[in-house]
């Protein structure tokens, strides 16, 4: 059989080359959005350690742990940063004399226990479990 031009692939290139895109509004909103959403989730997927090697399910899953173990951390440091500020704070020493060999000792162990305290506190009310190694469950 000659060939006159007008092969059969030729017809599927010339299909495949007029996709027309929906202008329904639906259809076009339907786009954008998938699109804002593949963006978006390229984002995470810099953002999360490890991310670009995951599945869409895995890498929001490793976010939800990477975003409470970052609040942990935040509350973590803001801890230190007030039992510091406490600690030298001249006025916390809960009114013993300044020259009584136990007041700095007493106001240590008090922000010790406080701080142990406080910190199961936050631990339980973030739902996080009272080890971040990965691996373990609560």
């Amino acid at each position: 059989m000659p060939n006159n031009g007008n092969s059969g692939g030729a017809k599927k290139a010339k299909a495949v080359a007029v996709v027309k895109l929906s202008t329904d509004p639906q259809s076009v909103a339907a786009r954008q959005r998938r699109h804002r959403i593949r963006d978006r989730f390229k984002i995470l997927q810099s953002l999360i350690p490890g991310g670009a090697k995951m599945d869409t399910a895995s890498m929001l899953e490793e976010a939800i742990h990477y975003v409470k173990f970052l609040k942990t951390q935040i509350w973590l440091h803001q801890t230190i940063i007030n039992y510091e500020n406490i600690k030298h704070d001249d006025n916390s020493a809960f009114f013993l004399p300044q020259n009584n060999p136990f007041s700095s000792y007493q106001t240590d162990v008090y922000m010790q226990n406080h701080y142990m305290e406080v910190q199961h506190e936050a631990m339980s009310q973030l739902g996080l479990p009272n080890s971040c190694f990965q691996g373990e469950e609560n």
